[in-house]
């Protein structure tokens, strides 16, 4: 199926608010669509860490996936869970950080093997709790560097 050419401003605003609406809504899924096609690789990948992310009580939610601009890392903003948790289970299951993230929310980014995941808008303290959680043995900041 060929894609429709988006509509200029112009004859965007000549239609009627409801057609406006609709035509808005199909472009960004025809965006969207284009987004998961690109990302599909790294979804697989990802879908193999769900098992374990499960066994950990947590869970991860396609609608909350998408691609970080100019590169292959997935980003995950999670909508309620912005603690410890989720980092602790990606953590125990071997993933590493390899960015920390700064700011009252950082952005960590772990690594496991091929795959690059930032967690978005997690509270300042999440990752140095996730740390203590998943490795006990281990007090202190910067242990799964």
């Amino acid at each position: 199926m060929k894609a429709k050419k988006p509509h200029s401003l112009e004859a965007m605003l000549a239609l009627p608010l409801y057609e406006q609406a609709i035509e808005r809504e199909n472009e960004r899924h025809r965006a969207r669509i284009k987004e998961l096609e690109r990302m599909r690789a790294a979804l697989k990948l990802l879908d193999a860490e769900r098992p374990t992310i499960k066994a950990a009580g947590r869970e991860i939610y396609a609608e909350h996936l998408s691609r970080s601009p100019f590169s292959s890392t997935l980003a995950y903003n999670p909508m309620f869970d912005h603690g410890p948790g989720l980092l602790a289970a990606l953590l125990r299951s071997k993933w590493k950080v390899i960015e920390r993230g700064t700011g009252p929310y950082p952005s960590p980014t772990l690594k496991k093997g091929r795959l690059q995941l930032r967690i978005c808008g997690i509270y300042a303290d999440a990752l140095e709790k996730a740390e203590e959680l998943a490795f006990p043995e281990r007090p202190g900041n910067g242990v799964s560097l």
